[in-house]
């Protein structure tokens, strides 16, 4: 090191000769074909006993799936506390996001480890009507207060892991946040329907180096232990291209400074942190042939690409005793995969292959394999993959415990079945669940039957009720669809989504007036968006009712928030006018 800071030329030529991997070409090969894997330099290990905890984008969520999946301790996952939340529910996109969710968390725990209803409330907003946003998750779903306590109970139970980590997987996506001015915090997400009706309340800001690492620097001090050391930290900037940018620039421009500005902002921590390592996921995902990374919307990667991308953090930083088993786990998580498509015949083979089936730590691969093996005809052999202490926490698995009851009884060993294994009725999750499988085997009939008991209070959620009407529409029970979304506007008569929902399918049926009435009863519900008036200007348009439609569109219009959709939309309707008019 010289008086300047910096290092000589002789030291510097000497540090990139002795680097294999200070060339992006070299004579022997060039490194850019087919992937780019740039050489890593793990400064510590961790094995299956490790605690891990991934936070940050969706592509820390894909990182900590796969740990999952092949057996490791990833306590940041709701699944491995037993707890029903989606795992994207816990996506933080900026750092400013991250930060705010660590000292939430970290203020209870040192305080008495139990949420008030004061730290809910200071994270959400409340709605006139009553219910209330979490808006630090990524859900912007209205809750009622007693829901909404629930649910931080829950976060809280699992971010306090975060403080008792042993290795913390950090992901930073993006830069550009939205800021409420009444409470100083930055939103996960840019304030959603129910949200914007406050306006002048929330605030665009696309935050820059300086003020990103200061958010990370201080995020790493609230993980400081005792004695003023960190757990270790392996960093990695999320390659999922940014969805929609709020600056004026071009979103290709906006993506390449936000990436841009969280890859140095890794790099700085890496280098001054110790402990801690940059991991270059976004190197091979941004380097690699586009079409072996990205999915169709060429904005997520791939989970093949994934897969590779965690094969090289397994070999770099997983002990060697621990890389066996996490193989054999990847072969476990191959033949729940094969089930999932309706393949048994693979399932079953790739089974043959592992060769300690029992000692595996997921229950969802324990109950698919007693299922393939009493279909197969050996009872035994599934019984021991059913029992208690494989079954734990299973809690929403009742579909598959139910399919091997079946099994088993169909086997004619019915006094093989285990005690406490799940009979019918189903929950909601389980039948649709259910369902899903007998549709991957093409069992229509049976998609049905399983689907007979759903009520509309069991798909009060939004994503359960579009799983059910997608189900019951591709094994053609579209009246059993009506039925389901006619109780559910009774139930919800304000709500304008199942009437939205309603209107559709009874379009697609044929029953037109009914399809407009209800269409209109959605364009007019307090929560009406730009979905609900586009669903019933169309239909307008289909029964004749060309003046009505333009008066709908053009007031949507007037509002500013119109986009091409709606403006191609008016260009129709004035053809259709003008015609009517000759």
């Amino acid at each position: 090191m010289t008086a300047a800071g910096g290092i000589s030329l002789e030291e510097a030529l000497a540090r990139s000769r002795a680097n294999p991997g200070a060339r992006p070409m070299r004579r022997e090969g060039v490194r850019r074909e087919p992937e780019v894997w740039p050489r890593l330099r793990p400064s510590f290990r961790f094995d299956r006993s490790s605690r891990l905890f991934a936070v940050g984008s969706c592509f820390a969520r894909n990182i900590e799936a796969e740990l999952l999946d092949l057996g490791f301790a990833v306590r940041s996952a709701p699944a491995a506390h037993g707890i029903g939340l989606h795992r994207g529910v816990f996506n933080k996109y900026s750092p400013a996001t991250i930060l705010q969710e660590m000292e939430w968390t970290a203020r209870i725990r040192a305080r008495d480890g139990i949420v008030s209803p004061d730290d809910a409330r200071a994270v959400a907003t409340e709605l006139p009507d009553g219910r209330w946003i979490d808006t630090q998750l990524h859900a912007q779903e209205p809750l009622s207060f007693g829901a909404l306590l629930a649910q931080r109970a829950e976060v809280f139970h699992i971010w306090r892991e975060l403080f008792s980590a042993e290795v913390v997987i950090l992901t930073l996506g993006l830069v550009e946040v939205w800021r409420d001015l009444e409470t100083g915090l930055c939103l996960q997400n840019m304030p959603g329907r129910a949200l914007a009706r406050f306006r002048g309340r929330y605030v665009f800001e696309r935050h820059d180096y300086e003020q990103c690492l200061a958010r990370m620097r201080a995020a790493l001090a609230l993980l400081c232990r005792a004695d003023g050391s960190l757990p270790h930290i392996l960093l990695t900037t999320s390659p999922v291209v940014l969805q929609r940018t709020f600056t004026e620039e071009d979103a290709e421009q906006a993506n390449c400074y936000s990436k841009s500005v969280l890859r140095a902002v890794c790099g700085k921590l890496a280098e001054e942190t110790p402990g801690a390592d940059y991991f270059p996921s976004f190197e091979s995902v941004t380097l690699s042939p586009r079409e072996t990374v990205w999915e169709d919307d060429l904005c997520h990667v791939r989970a093949a690409f994934v897969q590779r991308i965690m094969a090289r953090v397994r070999e770099a930083y997983v002990s060697e005793a621990a890389q066996a088993e996490a193989a054999e786990a990847d072969l476990a998580r191959q033949v729940t995969a094969a089930c999932a498509r309706g393949a048994p015949a693979e399932a079953l083979a790739l089974l043959e292959r592992i060769s300690a089936p029992l000692e595996m730590h997921d229950p969802l691969f324990h109950l698919h394999a007693a299922l393939l093996l009493a279909e197969a005809g050996q009872p035994e052999r599934a019984v021991a993959h059913l029992q208690p202490d494989r079954m734990e926490s299973a809690r929403t698995t009742d579909w598959l415990q139910l399919l091997c009851r079946r099994a088993l009884e169909g086997a004619g060993r019915a006094d093989l079945v285990p005690p406490g294994l799940a009979e019918a009725p189903l929950s909601a999750g389980g039948a649709l669940q259910l369902a899903r499988h007998y549709q991957a085997l093409g069992r229509p009939e049976a998609v049905r039957a399983a689907l007979d008991g759903l009520t509309p209070a069991d798909v009060s959620h939004p994503s359960l009720r579009a799983r059910a009407l997608n189900l019951l529409a591709e094994c053609g029970a579209a009246d059993r669809a009506i039925a389901l979304l006619e109780g559910c506007v009774a139930l919800w008569p304000q709500e304008a989504e199942p009437r939205r929902q309603l209107a559709v399918a009874l379009a697609e049926a044929g029953r037109a007036a009914e399809a407009l009435e209800q269409a209109r009863a959605a364009a007019q519900a307090p929560d009406a968006g730009p979905a609900e008036l586009r669903l019933a200007v169309r239909l307008m348009m289909q029964a004749g009712a060309l003046e009505e439609a333009a008066a709908r569109l053009d007031a949507f219009l007037a509002t500013g928030e119109g986009a091409a959709p709606d403006h191609a939309l008016r260009d129709r309707l004035d053809t259709l006018l003008a015609r009517r008019r000759a």
